[in-house]
């Protein structure tokens, strides 16, 4: 099975740093450019972009449940994703831990396509393929969904990306 997982563009990443932490792609983007198809939770134009259909997927890294904008996302079928959290504030660490656990659950109820990313903003924040699994593990996704997450899910927001990048290039 090929695993995909998304960093932001600040990141140094080669082939062999993907075969070491076992993913076929880890793809870097840029979330301040102006056509990003990926956009944080609190930005302000969120929900016209979503409205426009200018955007892929929404990364939620406050973890807050806002039942509208969710509801707007799942309408739109937009992908929620889900970053893992900084360690280096252990003390907000358990609350985050929490807050994702319900959001994932949340989402899981509500048949809102979410997935799990890394989006390290540098390289020692990277994980591998099976800390992403084991994570989305831990917050209440079964094996098999983490999985689906990292191979399928990934890939079809990659490919999201990719097409729309080809799309403003022609």
């Amino acid at each position: 099975m090929d695993y995909y997982d998304i960093a932001a563009d600040s990141c140094n990443i080669d082939a062999t740093i993907e075969k070491k932490l076992g993913f076929k792609k880890i793809f870097k983007i840029s979330i301040d450019s102006k056509n990003s198809k990926i956009v944080y939770q609190n930005n302000f134009k969120l929900k016209k972009l979503i409205k426009l259909n200018k955007i892929s997927a929404v990364i939620c890294d406050d973890y807050k449940i806002d039942k509208k904008l969710l509801k707007l996302i799942s309408k739109n079928k937009i992908i929620l994703c889900i970053p893992i959290p900084n360690t280096k504030q252990r003390f907000n660490l358990s609350r985050d831990l929490y807050k994702i656990s319900n959001l994932f659950l949340y989402s899981n109820k509500n048949k809102i396509l979410a997935t799990f990313i890394t989006f390290a903003k540098s390289n020692k924040y990277l994980c591998s393929y099976i800390q992403l699994i084991e994570f989305a593990k831990f917050i209440g996704a079964d094996d098999q969904y983490a999985k689906f997450c990292l191979s399928e899910i990934n890939k079809i927001l990659i490919q999201k990306i990719n097409n729309d990048k080809n799309e403003t290039k022609t």
